[in-house]
């Protein structure tokens, strides 16, 4: 192989090295964000826990009711409007979110919610 073409291996190489590291960075850290709500769980006694800036996620005890989940979303003024699958649909004044459920470490669930509006809404913004 000439110079020019081991640079430009060499360069897609590194692209890829590059992405593959930020895609496992993202899912450790996202799993010491659950492990941060396991911790609240377990140490501070709590039921559910809020957890995690970048995703908002909430962490229970796998055996604990569902609607626990639903009641917390109640609290912040939203509707449980209907479920499809593992994913949660709710309402509040014509918006709709989406939270999805998935089992982590054997005894959590975890609520992962996929709308922006409602990040920004938990975090101070309109």
């Amino acid at each position: 192989m000439n110079r020019k073409k081991w640079g430009k291996a060499l360069k897609i190489a590194s692209i890829l090295l590059s992405v593959v590291a930020i895609a496992v960075l993202y899912y450790e850290l996202k799993f010491f964000d659950i492990l941060l709500g396991v911790y609240k769980l377990e140490v501070q006694g709590k039921r559910i826990a809020r957890v995690s800036k970048k995703s908002l996620m909430y962490v229970m005890r796998r055996q604990d009711e569902e609607d626990l989940f639903t009641r917390e979303m109640e609290k912040l003024g939203w509707q449980f409007f209907d479920q499809y699958g593992r994913g949660y649909l709710f309402t509040k004044q014509g918006e709709e979110i989406l939270a999805t459920k998935s089992q982590h470490l054997g005894r959590y669930t975890v609520f992962e919610i996929h709308n922006e509006k409602y990040f920004n809404y938990m975090n101070g913004g309109s």
